[in-house]
């Protein structure tokens, strides 16, 4: 290594990896100091009171021409930090606009601050920023010159993929082929059994079946009836402003979920929409402008050949956030558009379908696995493969839907792809209950070999 680093690693609360890793780190004469965060509970904390307590220390001036770059992501901020409350994410906040542009100036001058005071040479983070307070200090980090890793967990055990710019996620140029591994083999076939989409996880509506204690029955309440989150609301001084306010849109959403079609002509040709759930960084974190789903089904639409039909089926475990009374009214006013039921059957509809669209969800890697091409809105980590075709105005779906994906050159594709993946587990949080072999200790030890092999390639 030329020089030591300064660090600075933002990591999830359920992930322990990075101290075994500094400690490795400062005995290989790596680094000389390791500042780290967690994100959710210490961030919130540091972060949701800033009209109350404010930030530690004083303000430093940001150069003008950085902050100029950086107010250009406002927007994005405010759609991913929406979903940062007292309550839960998934819950608005009681903020307006200029308490948001206050927040992010506050968040923006405090992270200048650490970064320059540290002198940070090197950004690890382990998820994609889609909170607002994880976006700001990437986005800085690039703008700063401050080398900037991203670790995001695949769906496929014990690999993760590793990428130095925010842009890069779906194409991954800066990532390199370090590390030797098996070939993953994919099978021919829409059908998935991913570990997260569990049936129990998927389940919607109130059930008496489902309460064994006091905190499922809490919790059985708070997510399925909306009256009674309102009165819990009422009784909570920093919680009841806005009460009423989140009460009416809970109802709302549950009136215009009943409108939602169980019964479509399969016959007909259409366009397979399936709707991410919300907020999520599958969307705002990868989705860019159509983080904003009903903007790409709008688009969407503005392609469709006559007489097609574009089936959108809204997602298993949304709730309310993010699906106004105007969301549903936009989509009501697309010609040839079908709401349809989260209990229809996806497979049936990809089957089906002249061809799946997505912003960057599951349902186009099922698609182009099963030889059905896919339309992604986004930047998916299947992005690059044979049978994805990016939106744009100028598509012609008749002619993409006529082709069929070649499965051979998908899975040799797959595998250069797959080259390219990191050996560990960077983001352990459901990891233990979908794979049982798994062991902190060993992974932690992992992860810094891995990590090393990674940063060496910038650094040495």
């Amino acid at each position: 290594m030329k020089k030591l680093l300064n660090i600075y690693i933002l990591n999830t609360p359920h992930d322990t990896w990075e101290n075994y890793l500094i400690k490795n780190f400062k005995k290989k004469g790596i680094i000389k100091n390791a500042i780290v965060h967690k994100t959710a509970k210490e961030s919130k904390k540091r972060f949701l009171n800033l009209g109350k307590e404010g930030l530690e220390g004083e303000y430093v001036a940001v150069p003008i021409k950085v902050y100029n770059r950086m107010y250009e992501h406002l927007p994005r901020f405010i759609d991913m930090y929406c979903r940062v409350t007292p309550y839960h994410s998934g819950t608005y906040s009681e903020l307006n606009f200029h308490q948001y542009l206050d927040h992010f100036n506050l968040i923006l001058n405090y992270y200048y601050k650490l970064f320059i005071e540290n002198e940070i040479d090197l950004f690890i983070h382990n998820n994609s920023p889609h909170v607002g307070y994880d976006y700001i200090p990437n986005i800085l980090a690039e703008e700063l010159g401050i080398k900037t890793l991203y670790l995001e967990q695949t769906t496929f055990p014990n690999r993760f993929f590793y990428y130095w710019k925010f842009k890069d996620f779906g194409v991954f140029k800066t990532a390199e082929n370090l590390f030797e591994s098996d070939p993953i083999k994919i099978e021919n076939k829409f059908e998935k059994d991913l570990p997260y989409m569990n049936k129990k996880l998927l389940r919607q509506g109130f059930k008496f079946s489902n309460i064994k204690n006091f905190s499922s029955l809490n919790k059985e309440f708070t997510t399925y009836v909306p009256g009674y989150q309102f009165v819990k609301e009422l009784f909570k001084p920093e919680y009841r402003g806005q009460a009423y306010y989140r009460y009416k849109l809970k109802k709302k959403y549950e009136e215009n979920q009943k409108k939602l079609s169980s019964s479509i002509d399969l016959g007909k040709p259409f366009v397979y929409f399936a709707l991410h759930l919300q907020p999520e960084k599958t969307t705002s974190s990868w989705g860019d402008q159509y983080t904003d789903q009903a903007l790409a089904i709008e688009h969407l639409s503005s392609v469709l050949p006559k007489d097609w039909k574009i089936y959108v089926k809204e997602n298993p475990k949304q709730t309310y956030f993010m699906r106004n009374p105007e969301f549903y009214r936009r989509l009501e006013r697309i010609p040839n558009l079908e709401l349809v039921s989260p209990a229809y059957n996806t497979y049936d509809l990809i089957k089906k379908s002249k061809l799946c669209a997505t912003i960057t969800g599951t349902v186009g890697w099922e698609a182009i696995t099963g030889g059905k091409p896919a339309l992604v809105f986004g930047r998916p980590w299947y992005k690059t493969l044979p049978g994805v075709y990016d939106f744009s105005p100028d598509l012609d779906l008749e002619s993409i839907s006529s082709k069929k994906v070649d499965f051979e050159k998908l899975q040799s594709e797959f595998n250069s792809l797959a080259s390219k993946l990191a050996p560990g587990v960077i983001y352990n949080e459901n990891y233990p209950r979908y794979y049982k072999d798994y062991n902190v200790e060993e992974n932690n030890v992992l992860v810094a070999s891995t990590l090393e092999t990674i940063i060496r390639t910038k650094f040495d």
